[in-house]
């Protein structure tokens, strides 16, 4: 098996069992990157040397015979909007091009603590607005699957280094399906956490009323894994996190499949997935509806219940989606001035002509636009952001009412497959059509997993499960399930826990 497609566990088995050592399996890694960086690129900066020498470090360890934290062995990425202490956080824009990071974001330090080492920072679109990473100031991201094909955004750069094996997960973020999205077309798992899991501090902000950190991996025994390091913490400076008791996800999740299998019971069993019949009036490509297809029969076969339910306020969500993230990206990004923050225009006369000429250099296209656009909103169209908040609400009283028929919802993720660079960046519209089956769960604070339901033309399908607040367990269950009969995914990897 590619070492790279190792799950964390069967990392650190062949660890310790001198079957494989660090700087070796850091070193592939690191070979994979030079010879398919040029296509995919993936990273907005590497960290080669570092990797290295933490590589010959944990060997050192091993040597000595010390036990290993829950993410030693593992290499992962974090999304350019996300601070690495010492690394530039540019948010793949201008306005940020220079800006080193003092201090690591809540979420990488504790990954670090647990372990896991950084390869670096990824690709992603300005300030994560957009879909394509085709809005990146610096780059666009390909697909590993198709080269000739987009990764999808905002989180692309996290989405392709996990699916081209460049580490074994990635820190992304997630505002309307910045994380779910390319995970679907890249053909990898992706969860946003429920709203205040995971700590926020550290995150350049675009609309923090919705923006949450998660992961991208490869399958859900490391995702779990990661969640129950990056929850909390209780030492938390972020204001919007909800103090809770910690969740042994990944053990949870092998209890779970270790009291089944005691049973002889199918993995399932016991759960009812709703299938709420707004999400497929959407028109789907014909393979993405039969990959979904496949999707269902697999959570039936592992003994999940199917029934039909309503979220009727599903299709205005998108469009109350972008008023109040347009308005508040207003706030977050009015900092970004060439004056106390952010990249100073060489020539100016006045104050004014600084900020002018700093936003103008520094801000691309799309960030103009919703910047415009949220600030037109402020200004003349208030009753809109009041409809926005009003129409958020009665969404998640539609929630509500569905988790009490359903444990879990199955959507699709997106509405087509990978497709072509400028074949949407040109049309705001078409863009914004690519988060309207993710957002619901956005604007409702809920926690969903995007998981690979199938590869009809060699190109991955998405589904989207949506769970209760704070039920991840149940949504990792409900991925496992969908995974471990996934067509995707590498039999070697599903077995081992």
């Amino acid at each position: 098996m590619d070492n790279q497609r190792l799950t964390i566990q069967q990392i650190q088995k062949k660890l310790i069992d001198k079957k494989l050592s660090a700087e070796e399996l850091f070193k592939e890694t690191l070979d994979k990157i030079k010879e398919k960086e040029h296509k995919i690129r993936a990273f907005i900066s590497l960290t080669e040397e570092e990797v290295l020498t933490k590589g010959r470090a944990l060997d050192r360890k091993l040597q000595k015979g010390a036990s290993l934290g829950n993410l030693e062995g593992a290499l992962y990425s974090v999304k350019d909007n996300i601070m690495v202490k010492n690394l530039k956080c540019t948010c793949a824009s201008e306005m940020l091009k220079n800006f080193i990071a003092p201090y690591d974001g809540e979420s990488v330090a504790e990954v670090n603590n647990a372990g896991g080492i950084s390869l670096g920072k990824t690709n992603m679109d300005e300030f994560a607005m957009g879909s394509t990473t085709e809005h990146s100031a610096f780059k666009v991201t390909r697909n590993p699957r198709d080269y000739r094909r987009l990764a999808g955004g905002s989180s692309g750069g996290s989405a392709a280094a996990v699916a081209a094996g460049f580490g074994q997960f990635s820190l992304g973020t997630d505002t309307g399906g910045s994380i779910r999205q390319p995970a679907a077309l890249s053909g990898v798992l992706g969860i946003k956490p429920t709203y205040g899991l995971v700590s926020r501090m550290g995150l350049v902000s675009f609309a923090p009323s919705m923006d949450q950190i998660g992961i991208l991996a490869n399958n859900a025994w490391d995702m779990a894994r990661v969640l129950e390091t990056i929850q909390g913490p209780a030492s938390s400076k972020d204001y919007t996190l909800v103090r809770r008791k910690p969740v042994a996800y990944h053990r949870r999740l092998e209890s779970i499949v270790e009291d089944q299998e005691s049973k002889k019971e199918k993995l399932l069993k016991g759960i009812t997935i709703g299938i709420p019949g707004e999400f497929f009036e959407i028109p789907l490509e014909k393979d993405v509806e039969k990959a979904l297809n496949q999707g269902m029969e697999r959570l039936k076969d592992h003994g999940a219940i199917l029934i039909s339910l309503s979220i009727p306020h599903f299709h205005y969500s998108l469009s109350a989606y972008h008023v109040l993230t347009m308005v508040e990206a207003v706030s977050n990004l009015a900092r970004f001035d060439g004056v106390a923050y952010g990249n100073r225009a060489s020539k100016y006369e006045s104050i004014i002509d600084v900020v002018e000429k700093s936003r103008g250099q520094g801000f691309g296209d799309e960030v103009k636009r919703r910047l415009i656009l949220g600030n037109y909103i402020l200004s003349k169209e208030k009753v809109s952001l009041a409809r926005a908040k009003r129409v958020q609400e009665l969404l998640k009283r539609d929630f509500q009412k569905a988790f009490q028929q359903a444990d879990l919802l199955f959507t699709p993720t997106t509405h087509v497959t990978a497709f072509k660079p400028g074949k949407r960046s040109n049309s705001p519209v078409d863009m914004q059509l690519l988060d309207q089956l993710t957002v619901p769960a956005s604007l409702a604070g809920l926690p969903a997993v995007s998981v690979p339901c199938g590869n009809p033309e060699n190109l991955p399908v998405g589904g989207q499960l949506i769970g209760n607040y704070f039920d991840e367990p149940v949504l990792l269950r409900g991925a496992l399930g969908i995974e471990t009969l996934s067509e995707t995914m590498d039999p070697e990897q599903i077995k081992v826990r």
